[in-house]
């Protein structure tokens, strides 16, 4: 189905690779740019990356930042960005639509689903890939998958 982008690591100063949430089996992956870029020329989607050339960048809508691993339990941005209040990015990866629940992932693994005000709350001091705020509504990114659709009412019999 695809993968989203969750982190770069490296090793140094060299970048080894990324780690991306795998929406088919729910696991996270290690894989270098090279792989990465064969996924998306095969026509798998990978959210939150495009490339120029042989360089992987964030498209800047789904995904505007991502940590970056440097060592065991020390992360920083990959875009450095002062208002970022926490060592930790979320990304959206899925919207319940009949609960009114996001699922979110965070830059180190942990899964939960949230309300709309607890999104917001992370939007106050941290970057949350998979949603942009437009007038003040969330709206999700394309490869944000919608479950339990709500039911649309039926149109009045006057």
């Amino acid at each position: 189905m695809c993968k989203a982008i969750i982190n770069r690591v490296d090793l140094g100063k060299r970048v080894v690779g990324y780690e991306l949430y795998s929406y088919d089996s729910g696991e996270i992956l290690g894989l270098t740019v090279s792989q990465i870029k064969a996924l998306a020329e095969s026509g798998e989607k990978v959210l939150g990356v495009r490339f120029e050339g042989k360089e992987l960048l964030l498209d800047g809508t789904h995904t505007r930042n991502i940590m970056v691993k440097t060592g065991v339990g020390n992360f920083r941005p990959l875009v450095p960005d002062e208002s970022l209040a926490a060592t930790v990015i979320y990304t959206v990866l899925a919207f319940d639509e009949g609960r009114g629940l996001y699922e979110t992932i965070n830059s180190r693994f942990g899964r939960r689903w949230v309300n709309e005000d607890t999104l917001r709350v992370y939007l106050g001091f941290t970057c949350v890939n998979g949603i942009t705020l437009e007038d003040g509504k969330l709206k999700l990114c394309e490869g944000v998958k919608v479950t339990n659709p709500k039911r649309q009412e039926a149109k009045g019999k006057g």
